[in-house]
């Protein structure tokens, strides 16, 4: 166990990144930060974070984008349909989060998304609530040890409630939610800790993407 003065606590910076609609919403996006994200299905959810993902790879930094729901092809045809650069972006399809964040620290990536976060074990036999617990913990320490950025979906079931996200949701920094009406999003943060929460946010969905 360490322990440390809090008053000897030396005062750093933190480097904030650009995720474009993300970054609109939450407000600049500090490193170290561990994020969800809901919505019903078709609320535009890998849209929104297709969009961020090249807002945050346009300058030549790297993300991994963990696919556990779909295929690559599918997700390149997003990038596509959008016009979204892909170059910077790489698809792993393990549903191991101790196998995806070795990749991360092997490569030095310090942006990973993750769909989804229900999808995700860690090698263990625990049951299900206890592996998202440990699964969830698993990204909160590797955010902090490599002062990385990571980005979870988190499904909704059927009876409009987050899936299991209540018993992880205290260890993330932020949990967004969309909301759906027709072709209008409202984005909004019920809990940021470096920006603002409760705030709504409105877009449509296009062609483009969430505008």
């Amino acid at each position: 166990m360490r322990v440390v003065p809090l008053s000897k606590v030396p005062a750093t910076s933190r480097r904030f990144y650009d995720f474009g609609i993300l970054s609109e919403v939450l407000g600049p996006i500090p490193e170290s930060s561990f994020i969800f994200v809901s919505g019903s299905p078709g609320a535009g959810k890998s849209t929104l974070i297709a969009q961020a993902l090249s807002a945050y790879t346009r300058d030549g930094k790297y993300a991994v984008y963990a696919s556990l729901e779909e295929e690559e092809r599918n997700i390149k045809a997003r990038f596509d349909r959008l016009k979204l650069a892909t170059e910077h972006i790489h698809v792993v399809d393990s549903t191991n989060i101790h196998e995806v964040l070795a990749f991360c620290e092997k490569n030095a990536i310090r942006c990973l998304f993750i769909d989804s976060i229900d999808c995700m074990h860690d090698g263990s036999n625990a049951a299900d609530l206890l592996q998202k617990k440990n699964v969830a913990m698993a990204i909160r320490n590797w955010t902090k040890k490599n002062k990385a950025i990571c980005i979870c979906i988190s499904q909704v079931n059927k009876n409009d409630t987050l899936s299991g996200l209540k018993a992880v949701e205290h260890i993330s920094d932020c949990n967004m939610e969309i909301d759906t009406d027709g072709e209008n999003r409202s984005i909004q943060a019920r809990k940021c800790r470096f920006g603002p929460a409760g705030v709504a946010h409105a877009y449509s969905m296009t062609p483009e993407g969430l505008r």
